[in-house]
């Protein structure tokens, strides 16, 4: 008879940084990432809107040390697109420039929970200088736990079914107008 194994697939690990390292952009890692996979990034400042699509972790080298930048006022630095990714360990922000400022009229998230993005964890970071720092619609079972939001327009922004949502041990504070906003009748937070 022959042996059948039952073989587990174990997750590869990419490397971001500005050189040396195999991929020079988080998307590009993101993009070649398999489910599970782990992506380390490098200290430095990423200049990019990051879409994570897949459920993978994404790992930074702490919130003071990496940053990932906008690419312009209206963009957003980071996006959960999938179910059950974890993103943890940078700072998540834009760099306006003065025409920018003297217009000011931005519709950003320095975190975005795309409608269906359910499971997804954000730890750790840094989120700073944007319209929402983070911004739930229609997705729910998400966690934000240990971070730092602000310096916002509105820290955490919750819109229609965000139930089972975690927020947890983070730094609320200093956003411009609220902390965090719910608009919803019938989803709860935990």
């Amino acid at each position: 008879l022959p042996l059948l194994l039952n073989l587990k697939a174990f997750a590869a690990t990419l490397d971001v940084c500005a050189s040396t390292c195999t991929y020079s952009t988080i998307q590009a890692a993101v993009n070649a990432a398999g489910t599970g996979d782990i992506i380390t990034v490098g200290a430095g400042t990423y200049t990019e809107d990051v879409t994570v699509n897949k459920p993978v972790s994404i790992v930074g080298a702490g919130a003071a040390n990496t940053t990932i930048t906008a690419t312009d006022a209206n963009s957003t630095p980071l996006t959960f697109a999938t179910s059950g990714a974890t993103v943890s360990g940078f700072t998540l922000t834009h760099d306006y420039s003065p025409a920018d400022l003297s217009t000011w009229n931005f519709n950003n998230n320095g975190v975005a929970f795309n409608q269906s993005a359910n499971g997804n964890t954000l730890e750790d970071s840094t989120v700073s200088l944007n319209r929402n720092g983070v911004y739930i619609n229609n997705a729910q079972n998400n966690v934000i736990i240990g971070d730092t939001i602000t310096n916002n327009r509105t820290g955490i922004n919750l819109v229609n079914n965000f139930g089972g949502t975690k927020i947890t041990g983070n730094n609320i504070s200093n956003n411009w107008t609220l902390e965090i906003v719910m608009n919803s009748a019938t989803a709860t937070l935990r």
